[in-house]
């Protein structure tokens, strides 16, 4: 046979892919339906392998992709750090008092609102109460002496206020308890200037037994919050 009038025909076949990164069809795509990517990765075919916060832990390994501090939300919840400022075993987020090492009001914590307090006095009368608000200084309450002072001596009367502790609309006054004393004294020109155990608008959160009438609590400890 002459070999010139012969042709030889050359038939190719595709070698097959196996392993991890190939499609149940032998391609070379193990996320067929991904567009974005041909192997599962670690974190799986549909699911991108990205690290938002940059932790060196991919979003599809932790519970707080958006927290570069945290991959768990531990106690205090992702975004929030669970640090414990006064080191006494409680987180910050969870201690009525974190800036005061073993100062905690009694019988656990539970706070109450100042407008409940003074809407339905009658309903927590004599009871311990813990609330959270700030010091003001009750200026329908300020008594003073009534001398005609001498130009020489234009603070010669003698003044006390009231402390009230106050939550937007609602305030309760505050008296001494186990705290003393509680209010501000002086002269008419510097009364302000002596306020105890609080300065007027400092936040707080203090406990005591309160009394409905007229609404007060007598203050027993406090905190800076």
């Amino acid at each position: 046979m002459n070999v010139n009038s012969c042709f030889i025909a050359a038939v190719l076949v595709p070698i097959g892919c196996a392993g991890a990164g190939c499609g149940a069809d032998g391609s070379g795509d193990g996320c067929p339906d991904d567009p974005d990517k041909d192997a599962p990765g670690v974190c799986g075919c549909g699911v991108p392998d990205t690290d938002s916060d940059l932790d060196g832990a991919l979003d599809c390994q932790e519970s707080c992709p958006g927290d570069p501090d945290k991959t768990e939300p531990g106690i205090c919840g992702c975004g929030n750090s669970d640090t414990d400022a006064d080191g006494d075993g409680l987180a910050d987020c969870v201690d009525p008092c974190p800036h005061d090492a073993g100062l905690e009001p009694p019988g656990g914590y539970v706070g109450e609102l100042l407008s409940d307090l003074a809407a339905a006095p009658d309903l927590h009368d004599q009871k311990t109460v813990v609330v959270l608000g700030t010091v003001k200084t009750d200026v329908a309450a300020v008594t003073c002496t009534d001398l005609e002072c001498p130009p020489e001596d234009p603070c010669c009367n003698e003044c006390a206020a009231r402390l009230v502790i106050e939550d937007g609309d609602a305030g309760v006054g505050l008296r001494a308890g186990e705290v003393s004393p509680v209010g501000c004294s002086g002269t008419n020109c510097d009364y302000l200037d002596n306020c105890q155990p609080f300065a007027p608008d400092q936040d707080i959160r203090l406990w005591g037994t309160f009394t409905a009438d007229p609404p007060a609590i007598e203050v027993d400890g406090y905190c800076v919050p």
